[in-house]
């Protein structure tokens, strides 16, 4: 596996996001209203003609990072299903339900499966119980038939298609494969791997890489979590949907581009989107 994950899929063309400046093209010489006064000028365009000449927005490439765990998937519910187990298994009070959830809502590794098995004074070691955790929970995953025709629908009519999660790679990976996800996206980026967590802009970075495709070209991020897949995608420079469900969203944070109930919303608005202007 890749240090992002991996490739899912061949190389497609990427179109960088750049503006050109009226009446010249990128990387020439401006010499429309000022013939006399030639200017060089970047991708980007220099300040000197940007205040002079109008500019146009090149397309936004046809990119969209998916988050995983309660947007493709239903991390929520097959933790509740892997917990109810768990307390049979190792014949625990119902009473650990809450402090278990508590423990591994956001995020579960190796090392807080050690301080589980301290805690309840479990015989199994630390690391079997993780490799017990990595079964179950991927057993009990699954991303609808729906929401993978949707992805394949996104993928024929051009857009990249990547999945965009944090957590340890050997149970993200063991859930993709589980729930039958691997060929219907372009590539995917997971924070163990990459190195880098969201929300940080080096992580959208290499997950737009893991889909042969460059950050600076734009898209969409689509996620649940406001802070870590809406903050941080804006903040990568990506456009963002919300998928809320029923929650209200956080006043205290900008709100999204776009809100919708279900992912399978989002697909929907996505291939809803105005191609000649990246805009739904």
């Amino acid at each position: 596996m890749a240090v992002v994950g991996f490739a899912v899929s061949s190389v497609s063309a990427v179109h960088r996001s750049t503006y050109r400046l009226a009446g010249c093209e990128v990387g020439g010489s401006c010499r429309g209203r000022f013939r006399n006064r030639p200017h060089r000028h970047s991708l980007q365009g220099p300040l000197g003609c940007a205040r002079r000449l109008k500019l146009r927005s090149v397309p936004m490439q046809r990119l969209v990072l998916f988050d995983l765990d309660d947007t493709l998937i239903d991390r929520s519910g097959a933790l509740v299903s892997w917990m109810t187990a768990f307390i049979a298994r190792h014949r625990l009070g119902d009473h650990v339900r809450r402090q278990l959830l508590a423990r591994l809502q956001d995020r579960a590794s190796p090392a807080i499966f050690g301080e589980i098995r301290s805690e309840y004074c479990l015989a199994p070691s630390p690391d079997s119980l993780w490799r017990e955790y990595r079964r179950d929970i991927a057993a009990s995953v699954a991303c609808s038939d729906a929401v993978l025709a949707g992805l394949a629908e996104l993928r024929a009519s051009g857009w990249r298609v990547g999945i965009a999660t944090n957590g340890p790679s050997d149970i993200q990976t063991a859930k993709l494969r589980a729930a039958g996800m691997l060929e219907h996206v372009d590539g995917v980026c997971i924070s163990e791997a990459a190195g880098a967590r969201k929300p940080e802009v080096a992580f959208f970075a290499k997950a737009a890489e893991a889909c042969d495709s460059l950050l600076s070209g734009g898209g969409w991020m689509v996620g649940d979590n406001p802070e870590t897949d809406i903050r941080g995608g804006r903040a990568a420079g990506l456009r963002t949907v919300w998928v809320g469900r029923d929650r209200h969203w956080p006043t205290h944070l900008a709100p999204p581009d776009r809100s919708v109930p279900t992912v399978l919303s989002a697909i929907e608005l996505l291939l809803a989107v105005d191609q000649s202007r990246g805009t739904a």
